[in-house]
């Protein structure tokens, strides 16, 4: 069992709390897993005081932009870099997710099949997914490729 697990979903409202599940889920699966969360500062909200989420990794996307983002995103990088998981998941299904995901560190990289941007370049494993399914429908599918069940209370 993977002893740290990073979430990627770092926005938007109704995303982030149509994931909410499949994390509950994958902490049901994992549950002495350190889970970290990558998500957009003014989502951050949203997940405090959620016991099934240990750590909040902001992701500064408004930093992505223009010609020094690379130079201004450097300390954030190196931070990501430093978090190691041993998985990643990625609910956002991007470039830039996967990209996360990537530099992270971690030894397996799971997202959906239904990711665009080329981002399936960087998983490790695919989850089939239906792209007219209900998004908590997809996410669930993701995180049971990953080991976890449907809990009775969700």
């Amino acid at each position: 069992m993977p002893s740290k697990i990073l979430i990627i979903k770092p926005s938007s409202l109704g995303d982030v709390v149509h994931t909410l599940p499949a994390v509950a889920a994958i902490r049901d699966a994992n549950s002495d897993a350190e889970i970290t969360w990558v998500i957009n500062p003014e989502w951050a909200p949203l997940l405090r005081g959620n016991r099934d989420i240990d750590h909040v990794h902001l992701f500064p996307r408004g930093e992505f932009r223009g010609f020094g983002a690379p130079v201004r995103l450097l300390p954030w990088i190196w931070e990501t870099r430093r978090l190691q998981p041993d998985a990643a998941l990625d609910f956002q299904g991007l470039f830039r997710s996967a990209l996360i995901a990537k530099i992270s560190g971690a030894k397996t990289i799971l997202g959906m099949s239904d990711a665009r941007e080329g981002s399936r370049f960087f998983y490790t494993q695919v989850a089939r997914v239906d792209r007219q399914e209900h998004a908590v429908d997809r996410y669930f599918k993701l995180a049971k490729s990953f080991g976890a069940s449907l809990r009775e209370d969700l």
